[in-house]
């Protein structure tokens, strides 16, 4: 069972159906089992019922989730396979220390895939759907995937089962949540 965490400001927004919504969809398409639990909800558990975490977007000038320090525990604490989209990769970022930074974009971009992985596949170049603000500067602890003209795009932990995509996977490259939900079941 996957855990789909919702990180929009508050339970049931008018944004859930946009990012949270196509996640699920995604997940439940592939066969898995899933939850969604808003960020903030006392039901935020990580019980041995899951096998992974998904921490989903948000609208573009939707921060909330960065004033929730349990959230950033969790993230950090528990040994299950993650994956933060866009808000969720920042969310993954601030639990291992690393910094934000100003950078808005929106729309289709090419992104260059530079290091093979599970999750992403092989090197080359996609294009991909973006709508942030803000994007990661990772320190060590992040192996940087994938990249565009305007920086990293998708980082990976280098202990951890944690990867971070900036770009929105469940626009036009649902193969990429996939990918996760099928490393997740191994």
């Amino acid at each position: 069972m996957i855990l789909v965490i919702d990180l929009c400001w508050k339970e049931d927004s008018l944004s859930k159906p946009e990012f949270v919504g196509p996640i699920a969809d995604i997940v439940k398409s592939s066969g898995e089992q899933f939850r969604i639990v808003h960020h903030l909800s006392k039901d935020l558990k990580v019980g041995d019922e899951f096998n992974g975490i998904i921490l989903c977007g948000t609208a573009l000038k939707d921060n909330e989730f960065r004033k929730n320090k349990h959230l950033f525990s969790i993230i950090k604490e528990i040994k299950l396979p993650v994956m933060g989209i866009c808000a969720g990769m920042q969310a993954v970022a601030l639990a291992y220390g690393a910094k934000l930074a100003e950078s808005y974009e929106t729309g289709m971009n090419g992104i260059r895939i530079i290091k093979e992985d599970e999750v992403l596949g092989e090197k080359r170049t996609i294009q991909a759907y973006k709508l942030h603000g803000m994007r990661i500067v990772p320190g060590e602890e992040f192996i940087v995937l994938a990249e565009s003209d305007k920086g990293l795009e998708a980082v990976r932990h280098s202990v951890m089962p944690v990867w971070g995509v900036l770009f929105h996977p469940e626009v036009r490259n649902e193969w990429v949540v996939r990918n996760f939900i099928n490393y997740c079941s191994r």
